[in-house]
């Protein structure tokens, strides 16, 4: 795990678009794996530097159930925010189906992403009650040990996201993580929690582990 200061989503952004140009030049296919929260600053601000790549496969970790562009979804708060989903090959969660539907298609479609892909980046983010991607603590999909995508009703909103299972597919994930508010949440993460308890804990098991965040506390 290696730690980072900054107080702004350049730094996390210059890195992964050094990563992942690396990878190109190298002809590796490459899945780029998007969350919503802060990280999607960090993911803005990394296409304006790889635009124009089809080459790219742009995928999510998670998504807020719902119509296609509604105003929770995080895709839809990714393109509102200036991310060009023109210049990827890129595969959004909702397609218009029912939440059963939606989330069978995209576990196959994540899997098979998964399997024919030569390296894997996810952009995260961490909660101030320690959960990442849409794993919330004590819920089911921070039990999940077989299926890589299940949807679950969450206080907030139906979820469909990631379990744990996925995240040792990740060759890097990249966390992006500001304000007094998560320095609890970033000190929990050195010790080791279970999953239930904190869901945070599953990036760990991503083979890099690149930790951006203002919280002097922690680096």
């Amino acid at each position: 795990m290696m730690y980072q200061y900054t107080k702004t989503p350049k730094l996390p952004a210059t890195k992964l678009v050094e990563v992942v140009n690396n990878q190109l030049k190298q002809n590796k296919k490459v899945l780029w794996l998007l969350s919503g929260g802060s990280a999607i600053d960090v993911a803005v601000e990394a296409s304006k530097e790889l635009e124009n790549q089809p080459l790219i496969a742009v995928m999510q970790i998670d998504e807020r159930f719902g119509p296609v562009g509604h105003n929770d979804s995080n895709w839809q708060q990714l393109i509102d925010k200036g991310f060009n989903v023109d210049a990827f090959a890129c595969h959004p969660v909702l397609m218009g189906k029912d939440i059963e539907q939606t989330t069978s298609d995209y576990n196959e479609l994540l899997s098979s992403a998964l399997r024919g892909k030569d390296f894997a980046i996810g952009l995260f983010g961490i909660g101030t009650d320690g959960h990442t991607a849409g794993i919330l603590p004590d819920s089911v999909a921070a039990e999940e040990q077989y299926e890589t995508v299940i949807h679950y009703e969450a206080p907030d909103f139906n979820r469909i996201t990631v379990t744990p299972p996925f995240f040792g597919d990740l060759d890097m994930a990249i966390v992006f993580a500001l304000g007094e508010t998560k320095a609890n949440a970033l000190a929990l993460l050195q010790q080791n929690l279970l999953v239930v308890d904190q869901p945070a804990q599953v990036l760990k098991q991503a083979k890099e582990l690149h930790m951006y965040t203002d919280n002097k506390g922690v680096i």
